[in-house]
């Protein structure tokens, strides 16, 4: 997987500056560049473990907030937000 290239842009977010493509199996996502993500949503009392912006999988976290976007703009559809946590442990398997 590729990786994502950010840029911090307000507190505690993340601007995409390139747009980014990701595809497999069962799905393909272009996500636009000038995308905000706040990483993963980790409790900080984790962090030491998981860090919320470890470049390890940073990519597939934000293809799966970009796809949780997509689901709450589409009426919190539940079929979008499977999809997207498909997609994101697809992912998280191949880092």
């Amino acid at each position: 997987m590729e990786r994502v290239i950010l840029k911090p842009c307000e507190k505690d977010k993340f601007e995409l500056i390139e747009d980014y493509s990701f595809e497999c199996g069962f799905a393909k996502v272009d996500i636009p560049s000038g995308y905000k993500t706040n990483g993963a949503n980790i409790p900080r009392l984790l962090w030491s473990i998981y860090p919320p912006n470890s470049p390890e999988y940073l990519s597939a976290v934000v293809v799966h907030d970009y796809l949780c976007d997509k689901a709450y703009q589409n009426n919190k559809s539940y079929e979008d937000f499977i999809l997207a946590d498909k997609v994101f442990f697809y992912c998280i398997k191949r880092t």
